[in-house]
């Protein structure tokens, strides 16, 4: 999934939603400004723990979210609930 966000400060905060643990991600590159980030997980689907998250954030101008591959029951769950 890819969504675009601004960052007025070049700084951003990962939060958990189950959790509400707090991750701080190093200063963004580009400074402040308008950004994409690209959000994947590896064994959504496995058993809770054994999932792997990859972040990339790049800047770039705004456009509207997008999914660019899906291939879990878990994910497309969340998908169709929306």
């Amino acid at each position: 999934m890819e969504i675009a966000f601004d960052s007025p400060s070049g700084r951003l905060t990962l939060e958990e939603w189950n959790e509400g643990t707090s991750h701080p991600v190093p200063p963004l590159t580009a400074g402040p400004g308008t950004y994409r980030l690209r959000y994947h997980v590896l064994g959504m689907d496995d058993e809770p723990g054994d999932e792997r998250y990859l972040l990339q954030i790049w800047p770039e101008a705004h456009r509207e979210p997008v999914i660019v591959k899906s291939t879990t029951e878990f994910f497309r769950y969340w998908l169709d609930a929306g």
